[in-house]
């Protein structure tokens, strides 16, 4: 056998004398007390698992701890250890409570935790931001219940607007819903805005409100905003289209009382043709109305026309009629009433030359024209004449 070298020294400890070494570390021959505190502790450790596996209700692992408060010496570190861990567990068994009661316990329960911390310090400030959020959500709630009654019918936007105005105006500086409040503020009185316009638009249709009094409202609101603003463009535009409305009914109401006073006979032809043609030269080349006005006139023109030929055919031939009337025969028709024929029916014969051949009006004119051709005296009582407007 070898020889050995060297000895083990006097410690037989395989882990050496230093950090490691002495009986102490295997646990062996410790007092009755230290024995005692391990006990509490694994007692007190199997209770923390079982209450965070849910295998133990909140009150009996409160209990637990309080009874750890209560047999732990006083001024002793064990002490403040179970003490901590008490209201800890105290606490977050109280705010898991008051979240389920519903979101006004929760937040009472917050700033009633908050009142006893230093606002220094990081749990003051996760539940400080924790009851931001829910301060948030409450606010949120709050104006939508004031939105269903204002669907129903039972509250105005004025109301919902004041009701924000008041929320802003209580809103801490770094509260986390304070832009999203600004925006439903902006949002509102641009609604409000919006319906103070349909109101005057109705009340102009309806002729409640005056149009000088119409143009002004609208021009208030375009100046109401910086001329190189979207907004004050768009208000332009409608001023300017609001100006044409007014513009274009005054001249529908006139229009229509020239036609009257011309169908009851208390203006000229003359009047009635002039008016025609004024209201013809103040529209620009563009007006979609153009057309139809040129049309009104040359109708119009056209039937002036007929109707005073027609007419001195009438008289002519009621003289004629007179006159044989009076010799007692039937005497040839008067030099007055040939002219008027041939004046008539030179306007027929020139009109029907205008005309499409396959319309109503050419086959009617037409009738006219043979009419006048081979009628005696008596052709009126025959004549076929189509009324132009």
């Amino acid at each position: 056998m070898p020889a050995r070298r060297g000895t083990f020294g006097t410690s037989r400890n395989p882990f050496g004398s230093g950090t490691f070494g002495g009986l102490g570390q295997y646990n062996i021959g410790d007092n009755p007390k230290n024995i005692g505190d391990n006990l509490k502790d694994l007692e007190a450790y199997r209770l923390e698992i079982a209450w965070g596996n849910g295998q133990i209700t909140d009150a009996e692992y409160a209990a637990s701890l309080a009874g750890l408060v209560a047999a732990a010496d006083p001024g002793t570190r064990t002490l403040l250890s179970a003490q901590n861990k008490l209201e800890d567990v105290t606490y977050r068994i109280g705010r898991s409570q008051a979240d389920a009661a519903g979101l006004d316990a929760l937040i009472a329960f917050d700033q009633q935790a908050l009142a006893g911390m230093n606002p220094g310090n990081l749990r003051y400030r996760d539940v400080k931001s924790s009851l931001d959020a829910s301060l948030a959500q409450r606010r949120s709630r709050d104006y939508g219940k004031i939105v269903d009654d204002y669907n129903a019918g039972l509250t105005s936007t004025e109301s919902l607007l004041a009701w924000v105005e008041n929320t802003i105006g209580s809103l801490p500086a770094d509260a986390p819903d304070a832009d999203n409040w600004v925006g439903v503020r902006a949002s509102l009185a641009d609604r409000i805005v919006g319906e103070k316009d349909a109101q005057v638009y109705q009340d102009y249709q309806d002729r409640t409100m005056a149009p000088a009094d119409f143009l002004a409202y609208l021009t208030g609101r375009r100046d109401a905003y910086d001329m190189d603003s979207p907004k004050w463009a768009e208000a332009n535009r409608r001023l300017e289209d609001a100006q044409k409305n007014v513009k274009n009914t005054a001249l529908a109401v006139r229009d229509q009382d020239v036609f009257n006073r011309y169908a009851q006979g208390k203006i000229s032809d003359n009047t009635y043709l002039v008016y025609i043609n004024k209201r013809i030269a103040a529209m620009e080349p563009g007006d979609p109305a153009l057309p139809e006005w040129k049309h009104k006139l040359t109708m119009a023109a056209h039937s002036i026309a007929e109707d005073k030929l027609r007419h001195e055919v009438n008289i002519a031939t009621a003289g004629s009629n007179a006159r044989s009337a009076a010799a007692h025969k039937n005497l040839p028709p008067t030099a007055a009433e040939t002219t008027a024929r041939k004046n008539l029916l030179a306007f027929y014969q020139a009109y029907i030359r205008t005309l499409n051949p396959g319309s109503a009006e050419a086959r009617a004119t037409e009738e006219n024209i043979v009419s006048l051709k081979g009628s005696g005296r008596g052709y009126m009582s025959v004549l076929i004449v189509k009324r132009r407007k």
